[in-house]
């Protein structure tokens, strides 16, 4: 799998199949639309690519499930990038090879993955997951979540994604 730019990766989040930025992605990775449309979890309305290696995952959601649009069918399409994921252990327990966001590190500890968003004036993170595991910053209207339930601690995985609304979630 050819490895994408991570900052083309960065600005076709939040958009669909037929921009100019997530049309490049896909080229650079070699896929096109139909290997998006694949849904072996069944999931209405979403779908998810991961690369051979299983170090790259990208999640789409149909428009219609991001915006209220008249005459829409779920399922159809156009696809919207909402977040890639990039993991430290894939399949053959190798980490993704690429350039992370933010120059980010899979071998970079809790406190350095702070200082380093903190150097990009991103202030505190917001702490999530069910053990305080995952730090959620936001710049530029996306959403960098680190991951750090890996051995010892370490990065498990690095996402970037559109915002989401915790407000209506459930606890």
């Amino acid at each position: 799998m050819k490895l994408p730019d991570i900052e083309l990766v960065i600005q076709a989040i939040g958009q669909d199949t037929s921009s100019v930025f997530l049309s490049r992605l896909l080229q650079e990775l070699e896929i096109d639309e139909a290997d998006v449309s694949h849904n072996p979890l069944k999931l209405t309305g979403r779908r998810i690519w991961t690369g051979e290696e299983g170090t790259l995952q990208l999640n789409f959601e149909d428009i219609g499930m991001l915006a209220d649009i008249p005459y829409h069918d779920v399922d159809d399409g156009p696809w919207v990038l909402t977040t890639a994921v990039f993991w430290a252990s894939g399949k053959n327990k190798h980490a993704y090879s690429g350039p992370l966001p933010h120059g980010l590190d899979f071998s970079m500890s809790r406190h350095h993955v702070r200082e380093r968003f903190s150097a990009l004036s991103a202030g505190n993170p917001t702490v999530a997951g069910v053990s305080g595991n995952v730090d959620i910053w936001g710049i530029g209207g996306l959403e960098f979540k680190v991951n750090f339930c890996g051995p010892g601690d370490s990065l498990r995985c690095v996402s970037v994604g559109i915002p989401v609304d915790r407000s209506k979630q459930q606890l």
